[in-house]
């Protein structure tokens, strides 16, 4: 196919600067596509609470869980890409300025 002769061709698929883009362990990245995943879903999560089925408290206490695992995550595994530091023309630079990047 195109993407394969693209690869062999260039070496890998990043276009650009190679040492800005290397493969890391992202952790937090999962957590945030859960996170994203479950607010999607959460109009049929509710409809479920509404219909009068039993709630399981273990379902809750996975949720803690998850939350607390997500938060650790975030807080130690979150990567800072280096353009997205150097390039104050958008709102993420900011929102990681001031928020995402304290302590770090």
């Amino acid at each position: 196919s195109t993407l394969m002769l693209f690869v062999l061709r260039n070496g890998g698929v990043v276009v650009g600067d190679r040492d800005a883009h290397k493969p890391k362990l992202h952790l937090a990245q999962v957590c945030y596509f859960g996170a994203v995943t479950f607010a999607a879903r959460l109009p049929a999560v509710a409809a479920s609470w509404t219909s009068g089925r039993p709630r399981r408290r273990a379902g809750w206490a996975a949720l803690a869980v998850l939350t607390l695992l997500c938060a650790a995550c975030a807080a130690w595994s979150s990567l800072a890409h280096p353009y997205l530091l150097a390039d104050n023309r958008h709102y993420t630079f900011y929102v990681w300025r001031k928020w995402l990047g304290r302590g770090l």
